[in-house]
């Protein structure tokens, strides 16, 4: 029985400290500067067409050479009432140094969202050079239409 008491009294010692730590109305924000995975990437939204990076990581790319691919998966939502144009060409991946890598040749996507569609799919970059990533998004419809993640880093 006493040491039923004693764990009993272990336990609420140790939940007093995390009630404690708790601290409300504080709002964490991240430096512009500071790396950040691709977990945190805020959605973007561009003509209508909202994106947003699912995962930013690396592949094999199957051949005898085993070169690294940079894989990009997409979720993509069409916010309009009017069909929407997405093709993973308009995605552009830069290197630390602003150097542009080379789209993989595999199984991108693309296509016509319907409105309200939402899909998910993935991109294959030539892995070259070292993170943090910027990554671009320019509207193949409207060119001078554009966004862009910064400090993006491999999951």
């Amino acid at each position: 029985m006493n040491k039923i008491l004693i764990s009993i009294g272990c336990a609420m010692l140790l939940c007093i400290p995390a009630g404690c730590s708790q601290q409300d109305n504080v709002k964490a924000e991240l430096p512009k500067t500071e790396e950040t995975s691709v977990a945190k990437m805020k959605i973007q939204v561009i003509n209508g067409l909202s994106i947003r990076l699912n995962d930013f990581s690396t592949v094999e790319s199957g051949t005898k050479d085993k070169q690294k691919i940079l894989k990009i998966t997409v979720h993509l939502k069409n916010k309009t009432a009017s069909p929407l144009n997405y093709d993973s060409l308009g995605l552009e991946v830069y290197n630390t140094t602003g150097e542009q890598l080379k789209w993989y040749p595999s199984t991108n996507f693309g296509g016509v969202l319907a409105p309200q569609q939402e899909i998910s799919g993935d991109s294959f970059y030539e892995a070259k050079g070292e993170g943090p990533y910027t990554i671009k998004y320019k509207d193949l419809d409207k060119p001078k239409d554009s966004i862009e993640w910064k400090n993006v880093m491999l999951q």
